[in-house]
C-alpha cells in the first residue's frame, strides 16, 4: 500500500473520529438540556373490584402513552423516568368511598394518605418527583383525571400527585401528568390543547405555544419570535410538531394579553386537531388563558380593528405556512381641506387636501376621491408611513349657488373608516349686483369722455365680486380686490 493511500486512510479515520465525537457531545448536550422527571407508578384496587390486570401492564399503558407523546411534544426536553411499583395496593375501602376524589379535597386527602400507608417501608417517595396512582375505579369523565400540588399533614409535602382511572384514554393520562406539571385548564381552546375540554380522547394535540413557553420547552426569540407593536413583516413558521426552527410568532397588544400565531397540521401526536391551518389566540399573561380566535388557510386574513392586528395567510404545505403579519393597523384620515380663490361661477378654485396616517404602520397605496355638481375626479397616491402627511391639489369649477364638494380617501386597509371622508361647502353668487355707478362731474360736453366708477358686489354674501369680468362695447372690464371697475364712455347725443 503506497504512502498516499495510508495518509487519505488515517485522514478519513480521524475525521470519522471527530464526527462520532461532535456528535457524542451534541448528544450529551441535548441529554444535559432534558428535563429527566421521575415517577413512581402505583397501581391501586378496592376492597369490592375484582383484579383482571397486572401491575406491570399498567406500567406498560403509562410508559406507552406518556413517552410517546412528550418525547414529540416536549421536542425531547423531557424525560420520563418510570417506575412501577411491583404488586397493587389493596385498600379496605371500596371505591365508593373514594369515587368523589376528583371535586372533594378531603376524599382526596383520604385517598393518598391510604395509598401512602400501605406502600412498603423501603420506598423512599421523595425520591421521585410525582407519584401516579392507576386505579380500577369506574369513573369515565375527563375531571376524574387530576393532577398537582398538595399539602397533607404528617406526609411529604407538598406531594405532587397524578390520578387516573385505569380504562382511560390517554387524552386522560397526559391531562392529568400536565395539571401535574402546573398547566390549567382551557375552556376556550376549542380542541387545540389536552387542557381544552373537546380535545380529542385517543389523539391528544400538542399544547399550545404559549403553554411550551411556560414548561420551558420552546424559547422566545429564537423559536417564537415577537413582533412589537408598529411592525409588520412577512415570515414563515414551521408547524408545532417540528422539532426545530420558528414554530410560533408573538404580538404583544396591552400590558397583560399578547395574540399567539402557530401553525397546526394533522401529523404524528397532532393527528387529532379539528382542521389543518394557522392558529390565532389570544394569551392572557396573568392567568394564563387562552382564547382562540380564529383558524386561517391559505388566502384568508383575520384584522382586528379593536386590538389592530392583521394576519394573513400567503402559502402553506404540510411543513410550514408563510404569513403576512402586522402588530398594528394604518388609520387614514382627512386631516384638512383649504380653498383658494374666488367663488364666483364658472371660476376654478383650488382645493388643497391633507392625508394623514394616524395608524401603527404604513398604510396600504390610496386613492382620494373628489365628486362636485359636474365630475369626479380621482388622485391616487402611494403608501404612507405611519404619522406621515402629504399634500394634494386640484381644481374644481363652481356653478351659481351652493356647491356641495364630497372628498373621501379609500385604501385596501384602513382600520377606522370613519374619519375618510369630508363635505366642504362652497356658495358661489348666482347673480352679481352693481351697488354703486358714479361719475366725479355730473355733466360732460358732447362729444367727452367720461369716467365711471361702478362698485358690484355679490349676491350671495354681499362681499366684492372681486375677478368678476365685465364687457361693454367689446372691451372687458375686470372687478378689482374692493369690488371697483372704471369705465370710460363717451357720447355725441345730447342729454342723459
Amino acid at each position: 500500500m503506497g504512502e498516499n493511500a495510508v495518509s487519505k486512510i488515517y485522514v478519513l479515520t480521524t475525521l470519522c473520529f471527530l464526527i462520532l465525537f461532535c456528535i457524542t457531545l451534541a448528544c450529551q448536550s441535548v441529554n444535559a438540556q432534558a428535563e429527566v422527571r421521575k415517577i413512581l407508578v402505583i397501581p391501586v384496587a378496592f376492597k369490592n373490584i375484582t383484579i383482571q390486570t397486572k401491575p406491570s401492564l399498567i406500567g406498560y399503558s403509562v410508559k406507552t402513552y406518556l413517552t410517546e407523546y412528550f418525547d414529540e411534544v416536549s421536542y425531547g426536553k423531557l424525560q420520563l423516568d418510570i417506575s412501577v411499583y411491583p404488586k397493587f395496593v389493596i385498600l379496605n375501602n371500596s371505591w365508593s368511598s373514594f369515587e368523589t376524589y376528583y371535586y372533594d379535597r378531603i376524599v382526596l386527602e383520604q385517598l393518598l394518605t391510604q395509598v401512602l400507608y400501605n406502600l412498603s417501608e423501603t420506598v423512599d417517595i421523595t425520591a421521585y418527583w410525582a407519584l401516579m396512582i392507576v386505579h380500577l375505579g369506574s369513573c369515565k369523565y375527563k375531571s376524574c383525571a387530576k393532577g398537582g400540588l398538595i399539602d397533607i399533614p404528617g406526609l411529604v409535602s407538598p406531594l405532587r400527585y397524578i390520578i387516573v382511572p385505569f380504562t382511560s384514554p390517554k387524552l386522560y393520562y397526559v391531562y392529568a401528568f400536565l395539571q401535574a406539571r402546573g398547566l390549567s385548564d382551557q375552556p376556550k381552546a376549542d380542541g387545540w390543547t389536552p387542557m381544552a375540554p373537546t380535545a380529542s380522547e385517543d389523539y391528544p394535540p400538542h399544547i399550545l405555544m404559549a403553554e411550551k413557553a411556560k414548561l420551558g420547552w420552546v424559547s422566545h426569540g429564537s423559536e417564537i419570535l415577537s413582533i412589537s407593536r408598529g411592525k409588520h413583516l412577512e415570515v414563515s413558521i414551521y408547524r408545532s410538531s417540528s422539532a426545530a426552527g420558528v414554530r410560533g410568532l408573538i404580538l404583544p397588544l396591552t400590558t397583560e394579553t399578547s395574540l399567539y400565531i402557530e401553525y397546526r397540521f394533522s401529523e404524528g401526536q397532532d393527528s387529532g386537531i379539528p382542521k389543518n391551518g394557522v392558529l390565532l389566540y389570544i394569551h392572557n399573561h396573568p392567568s394564563g388563558r387562552n382564547e382562540i380566535l380564529k383558524v386561517l388557510w391559505v388566502g384568508e386574513e383575520y384584522i382586528d380593528r379593536v386590538s389592530r392586528f392583521i394576519v394573513k395567510v400567503l402559502n402553506a404545505d404540510p411543513l410550514s405556512t408563510s404569513l403576512f403579519v402586522a402588530n398594528g393597523l394604518p388609520d387614514l384620515a382627512i386631516k384638512s381641506v383649504t380653498y383658494n380663490g374666488d367663488l364666483i361661477p364658472g371660476r376654478e378654485i383650488e382645493l388643497t387636501i391633507t392625508i394623514e396616517n394616524i395608524g401603527d404602520i404604513t398604510s396600504m397605496p390610496f386613492e382620494v376621491i373628489i365628486k362636485d355638481a359636474f365630475k369626479t375626479k380621482t388622485i391616487s397616491g402611494s403608501a404612507l408611513e405611519a404619522g406621515e402627511t402629504r399634500t394634494i391639489k386640484t381644481t374644481i369649477v363652481l356653478r351659481p349657488g351652493t356647491n356641495e364638494i364630497n372628498i373621501s380617501v379609500q385604501s385596501e386597509l384602513d382600520s377606522n373608516t370613519n374619519n375618510n371622508n369630508y363635505k366642504l361647502e362652497l356658495l358661489a353668487a348666482k347673480s352679481l349686483i352693481i351697488k354703486k355707478f358714479w361719475s366725479p362731474k355730473e355733466r360732460y360736453d358732447v362729444g367727452s369722455e367720461a369716467v365711471v366708477d361702478i362698485l358690484v358686489i355679490r349676491d350671495n354674501d354681499g362681499l366684492p365680486a372681486t375677478g368678476a369680468v365685465f364687457e361693454y362695447k367689446g372691451k372687458k372690464y375686470t372687478v378689482n380686490a374692493s369690488g371697483h371697475l372704471t369705465l370710460t364712455l363717451s357720447s355725441n347725443e345730447v342729454g342723459k
